[in-house]
């Protein structure tokens, strides 16, 4: 090994064990739920070491998208949106959440059980399977409901579902703006949320006052690419900000809020925990 990969490998350990010690501590703070969220934050580690079936399932029907050259919309549900004209499968899958940090979803929804997951962003629903393989190996009876605003992304998405056996997903087609509300009163009571799209400022927020609306007192909103735009870091800034949440997670690229209910004073937040989603 070089100096320089010595170097990098010494950094990377110094940053696990900082983070890890980090997540410890804020487990053993008395309350339960953030003991049970940090828990679950720290148990990506071992998946990432250990991956089970389901995951190695998960990656290998990842791995056929990633094969797949095949154009996603092939005219058969109407014109294509801007979003899909001359994409394959194999585009579309390129930007799904990659293994490190899909890793956090299946490790939350498996140790929190939650009974009803909101996803803003379907794509072609990788990240929805590791939320779903993370309720079925957690035994949990939960519903995830995944909303996206192209039909050809949503059939690549029922597919896959369908040939994991995940059975708890849902799929609902629009834009957020048309299909949101409607959503949040289908999913509610909520008990977890992944916000996974339009990252700018202004709509982060408005879907973060619409979800938190109908959650349940210690509810789990987790977002994603904090940092993707200068308007997702304020939007971000503004959750680290907000009342409502007692625990704020920073993963770097995600992050991860704990809802209180009502108002209670600035949240208890963390510095960037680089090593968690680290490949």
């Amino acid at each position: 090994m070089s100096v320089l990969g010595s170097v990098k490998r010494m950094v990377r350990r110094g940053f696990s064990a900082r983070d890890r010690a980090m997540l410890e501590r804020l487990g053993s703070d008395g309350d339960p739920r953030t003991k049970a969220v940090a828990d679950a934050v720290l148990a990506v580690y071992a998946i990432k070491t250990d991956p089970p079936a389901a995951i190695r399932r998960l990656e290998a029907a990842r791995a056929a998208r990633a094969a797949d050259t095949s154009p996603l919309d092939d005219g058969s549900l109407g014109p294509a949106g801007s979003f899909d004209e001359g994409v394959t499968v194999a585009d579309a899958c390129a930007v799904s959440k990659p293994p490190s940090q899909a890793l956090l979803l299946y490790a939350l929804t498996s140790r929190l059980k939650p009974s009803s997951v909101l996803e803003l962003g379907t794509n072609i629903g990788v990240s929805a399977a590791f939320l779903g393989a993370g309720l079925a190996d957690g035994s949990g009876d939960g519903r995830i409901l995944t909303l996206d605003v192209s039909p050809y992304r949503l059939r690549v998405a029922e597919r896959l579902h369908a040939e994991l056996g995940l059975t708890s997903i849902v799929t609902r087609v629009g834009l957020f703006e048309d299909t949101l509300d409607g959503a949040i009163d289908e999913a509610a009571p909520i008990d977890m949320a992944f916000i996974d799209g339009n990252h700018q400022y202004e709509p982060t927020l408005d879907y973060t006052d619409k979800i938190l609306a109908r959650c349940v007192e210690g509810a789990v909103v987790v977002y994603d690419d904090i940092r993707w735009s200068d308007g997702m870091k304020r939007a971000w800034a503004d959750v680290c900000r907000d009342p409502r949440f007692s625990v704020v997670i920073d993963l770097y690229t995600m992050g991860i809020a704990l809802y209180s209910g009502p108002p209670e004073g600035h949240p208890t937040v963390t510095p960037a925990l680089y090593s968690v989603l680290a490949p």
